[in-house]
């Protein structure tokens, strides 16, 4: 259940490396021509946005490799908030109805070895 997550910029350095046969790194899953696989473990890539680099040329870009699922967990801290108004916002101007809805979120780490973060020089 292990996979790979990267960056964008991760995922290009990595597409560059070839073993002594000149075969790529990445392979692609025989059953979904998409989805590219390192060893058989699926890689996940994230925008630099969510997962930034350093820049330039050089510069290290992270990579976690494991179980995100038994790394840590999502859950609910409190009740799902839903309030609306027909009076503020701009609700009055366009004569609508405004929503929003709260959640508050946290994670809880629970095996800390079930992960390692690495990273490659860009």
């Amino acid at each position: 259940s292990s996979v790979i997550i990267c960056s964008q910029s991760a995922f290009d350095a990595i597409d560059q490396i070839v073993d002594d046969q000149g075969r790529g790194l990445l392979q692609p899953n025989p059953a979904n021509a998409t989805e590219m696989r390192i060893l058989g473990r699926p890689v996940h890539v994230v925008s630099d946005a969510f997962l930034p680099n350093g820049t330039g040329t050089g510069t290290p870009a992270e990579i976690f490799i494991g179980d995100a699922r038994e790394f840590a967990t999502l859950f609910r801290r409190d009740a799902f908030e839903i309030a609306s108004t027909n009076i503020g916002g701009n609700a009055w101007a366009t004569d609508s109805t405004e929503i929003r809805g709260i959640t508050r979120l946290c994670v809880s780490k629970f095996d800390t070895a079930a992960m390692v973060r690495r990273s490659i020089t860009l």
